[in-house]
Parts: structure tokens; sequence; C-alpha cells
């Protein structure tokens, strides 16, 4: 009976149906606030599920809630009376509040504070109230006080109240389903990971050794590519100097000929310049017979000298003329 009444949802819906009722009767302002900001299934929600255990009582007050229930004889129906008697004990203070947060938590925070004795007396009263002072009316036992009929705006909040209590059962059904579900995967991706990593771990020791024979094959090519080169060295080395001397032979050739060429034309075209115009003109007769048959180099002539220049040579500007024919005189 008991877990029934705990885990059972419709059970506890149909309790805290019960206990708006009892506080509607013997306390309807109190009833009616409540209603009113949406905190009418509160009581029976945290405080009297679980025979009172969690509401915050203190131990010794448990026991003396226990010893009430366990020596009434319907056993856990007196949770109900004892829950609105809580109510009306601290009605003082929860009509103070008007913001749902305060009534909330004056409501959390009542058990903790409350006078028990007061509390018990005030139940035990609710409780003669509803089974020993019910009147008979037109033949039928009727509770007493008279129950207030429920009119039907406050039906449909009931309904509604009932279906936004299922509603949220369902949501916490969902949301326990999802979490098992979130649980379910990620264990199934540790289980992957560590499948992994146990794959990896096992494959390890055959990668390393491949990875040095890779690396030894490696240097052993580079070193017989050292050693091709090294063996070789010599070689290209003989074949360098070789062509380096070789050069080096041709570029002296070329020089000493440019240079024995240049000797020749400076030193003929010296003489030219410091020989008479007779002279050089006798000079030149035979040495472009030499040189040349198709007399490829002819002085130009010249006039005879004037009466007293004593046969002075032929004046410095025609130097420039004498000399390009000596230098082609000479490479012939």
């Amino acid at each position: 009976e008991l877990q029934d009444s705990i885990v059972d949802e419709a059970a506890v819906a149909r309790q805290a149906s019960r206990v708006h009722e009892l506080l509607r009767a013997y306390d309807p302002p109190l009833a009616e606030m409540l209603g009113k900001i949406g905190l009418s299934a509160l009581p029976t929600l945290r405080i009297s599920t679980a025979l009172f255990v969690r509401a915050g009582f203190s131990l010794t007050d448990c026991a003396r809630l226990w010893d009430s229930l366990l020596a009434d004889p319907r056993r856990f129906a007196f949770c109900d009376y004892l829950t609105v008697g809580l109510l009306m004990v601290t009605r003082g203070e929860l009509l103070q509040h008007e913001n749902v947060g305060a009534v909330a938590e004056a409501l959390l925070a009542a058990p903790a504070a409350v006078d028990m004795p007061k509390l018990l007396r005030t139940s035990y009263a609710i409780c003669a109230f509803e089974r020993r002072c019910s009147v008979e009316i037109a033949g039928a036992r009727q509770p007493y006080p008279p129950k207030p009929e429920q009119s039907a705006a406050e039906a449909i909040e009931e309904t509604l109240a009932e279906a936004r209590q299922a509603f949220s059962s369902i949501w916490g059904r969902v949301r326990g389903a999802g979490a098992e579900a979130w649980e379910v995967g990620s264990t199934a991706a540790k289980t992957r990971l560590q499948d992994t990593v146990a794959h990896v771990a096992a494959e390890a020791p055959t990668w390393r050794d491949q990875a040095r024979e890779a690396i030894a094959r490696a240097s052993a090519a580079t070193k017989e590519t050292v050693a091709q080169v090294a063996a070789e060295a010599p070689a290209w080395r003989e074949q360098a100097r070789e062509t380096v001397a070789g050069a080096v032979a041709a570029t002296k050739a070329r020089a000493a000929v440019a240079a024995e060429t240049a000797a020749s034309a400076a030193s003929v075209a010296t003489s030219a310049l410091a020989t008479p115009a007779g002279d050089a003109t006798a000079a030149a007769k035979p040495a472009s017979a030499e040189v040349d048959s198709s007399k490829a180099f002819q002085p130009p002539a010249r006039e005879a000298p004037q009466a007293g220049s004593g046969g002075a040579p032929p004046p410095a500007q025609d130097a420039p003329q004498l000399v390009p024919r000596l230098v082609a005189a000479g490479e012939s």
C-alpha cells in the first residue's frame, strides 16, 4: 500500500486532489490563493510524499508523525489530514506573500519551524470532523463541515492540473529514456575507443619495426651514393684540372699572339714616324713587296718640301693615317 501511494503517479494525483478539497472545506481563502498561483499540488508532492521523511521534519518529529500514522485505523490516510493541518497552522505566513516563489519557499520551510503539538491537534480535529461528525441529511450521511460544491471552472482547473501532472510525468519518462540512451551511447563510444586503443597498442610494435627497416634502407642507399661520389670524385677532379689547364694555355697563346702583333705594329709605326719622307718611301717599297704583291700598303704621296725646309720629316698630323696601315700590314 505504501509503495503504491509513493510510486503510482495516479495515486499521487488523487491524493493531491483530496488534500486540496479538504483545504477548500476548512480554509477556503488559503485554498483559493494556492489554486490561483498554481501551487495547489505542491504540498502533496513536496511534503506528504514518502510519509514526510523528505519534507524537512526533524528525526524526533518524524517519529511522532509515524506514531500517529501507525495508530490510525486507516493507516496512511491520515497523511491527508496532516498535510492540511500543516497548511492551516502556517496559513498566516503563507497569506502574507503574493509572489509564487515566496509562497513556495515559505511552504517548503514550514516543516522545519512548525509547532508539532499544535500540528497534531489540528490534524486530529480535522480527522474527527471527517470521520465522526457527519450528519444525516435526507437519509444519507453527509460529511461535516459540508464540502463546497465544485463549479465548472474549478472542475476544468482540476482537470487541467491533472493533465499537467500527467504531462510532466510523461516528460519525466522521456527525459529518463533520453538520459538512458545517452548513457548507452557513451558506453558504446567508450568501448569503441578502448578497442581502437587496444588495436593501436597491438599494432604499434609492427609499425615500429617497419619504420626501422625503412630508415635502415634509406641510410644504406645514402651511404652507397656517398661512396660512389667519393670514388668518382678524383676522376672528376682530374678532368676539371685538365679542362682548366687547357683553357689557361689557350688564353696564354692568344695573349702572346696579341702581344707579338701589337709589338710588331708598334715597331713599324715608330720606324715610320722616325724615318724622313724619302727614306720612308724607299723603305716602304721593299716592305710592301714582301708583305703583299697587290700593294695593300702604300704610303700617301707627299708634296716636295719647300725650299729651305732642309728635308724635314712629315708633319705630326699624318701619324693617325699611317698607324692603321701599319697595323694592317703587320697582321697580313
